[in-house]
């Protein structure tokens, strides 16, 4: 079951998005007693039938305004019950002039709470990134209650706390490397305060990657793909760009060179260089010579993959090598197989596509 107006809902009549579809469905009961499908229905408008979730053996509910729970009290609960924890968290700002709401920081001792062990509280890059993006705003929907603003300064400050009180294990991450997510999408600065207005973040986001830290300096880590069997994530080591630093003119020449390269196929759209933004670069290995990695930042694909470029525009893919111990190898393919992954082109309706094979570099 879906809470009302989940944006995720299926439709019960086209099989798509419910938010999105222009079928007659009404998920809040709106509709008159024996409403029935119009099989020539042409979209919600004047006159178009609806047919209501609601059982039509009883007379619908009156839409009730949605009430919103003042996040004080939504939160009292768990301020008695972390209270040892807050006493502390009370004190370590103090002491250290930081701001301090003890509503905030009670809902952040509670999401925290999960990550506990017999030997402290083991957290990792990943785990902060699930709680800045779901857990807090879980707990808030469902106590229907709005989170302030503020929240992640004080997340900031409970994980701070933590460190410095020594309850986190061996085994976690470093602290610089658990407050990256809150600086990534949080938008902090290393003092834990919001970054001004305007102000670029100065570290590429590994957020949703493990902490390698034997990675070298100046390089850092990227999912290019997924094993599709196991589903396994292949990670490489790049140098990225910062989104601070601007790219230089000579970070696209592998990319025109494919655009000169693919500009005589037919079945292949224009590659409009503007359209892309450098990532970064893969230093050579073996036989793979050194790959530029691009994003398509238009289209709404959000499951798009890097388009990975060498300097004389042949297109590249990591292909599956469970042998190697990152689990994939580097293949050339063709330019329509790795601009179709890259959400430039687009399959033709009705047509599927074979994964890509390998070509000739």
């Amino acid at each position: 079951m879906h809470h009302l107006g989940c944006d995720l809902q299926r439709c019960p009549g086209c099989g798509g998005q419910l938010i999105t579809c222009d079928c007659g469905w009404d998920e809040f009961g709106g509709a008159e007693d024996g409403a029935r499908w119009d099989d020539d229905h042409d979209g919600v408008g004047d006159g178009a039938e609806v047919l209501a979730f609601v059982s039509p053996s009883r007379a619908p509910d009156p839409v009730l305004p949605v009430r919103c729970v003042v996040f004080g009290a939504a939160v009292a609960p768990l301020r008695a019950r972390h209270l040892a924890e807050l006493r502390g968290v009370a004190t370590w700002a103090l002491q250290h002039g930081r701001p301090c709401d003890l509503d905030a920081a009670a809902l952040c001792c509670e999401v925290v709470e999960r990550f506990e062990t017999p030997a402290g509280f083991q957290l990792d890059r990943r785990t902060v990134t699930t709680m800045l993006h779901s857990d807090v705003r879980n707990w808030a929907s469902c106590a229907g209650t709005d989170l302030p603003d503020d929240v992640v300064v004080h997340l900031w400050s409970v994980l701070v706390w933590l460190h410095a009180e020594g309850r986190l294990t061996p085994d976690s991450d470093p602290l610089a490397v658990l407050l990256e997510p809150l600086g990534c999408y949080g938008r902090l600065g290393p003092d834990g305060y919001p970054l001004p207005a305007g102000a670029a973040i100065d570290f590429p986001c590994q957020c949703f990657l493990p902490h390698d830290p034997t990675c070298p300096s100046g390089y850092a880590q990227r999912i290019v793909g997924r094993d599709p069997v196991s589903g396994r994530e292949f990670i490489v080591r790049a140098r990225l760009r910062r989104p601070s630093e601007p790219p230089e003119p000579t970070n696209f020449d592998a990319l025109k060179s494919l655009a000169r390269r693919s500009a005589p196929h037919s079945s292949g759209r224009k590659i409009q260089v503007e359209d892309f933004d450098h990532i970064g670069c893969i230093d050579a290995s073996g036989a793979v010579p050194p790959l530029w990695l691009y994003f398509h930042h238009r289209g709404g694909d959000a499951g798009r993959r890097d388009l990975v470029v060498d300097a004389a525009g042949q297109t590249w893919w990591p292909k599956a090598d469970r042998r190697r111990k990152a689990g994939f190898r580097w293949e050339p393919i063709g330019d329509l197989h790795a601009l179709l992954l890259a959400g430039v082109e687009s399959p033709k309706r009705g047509v599927s596509w074979a994964p890509p094979r390998s070509v000739t570099p």
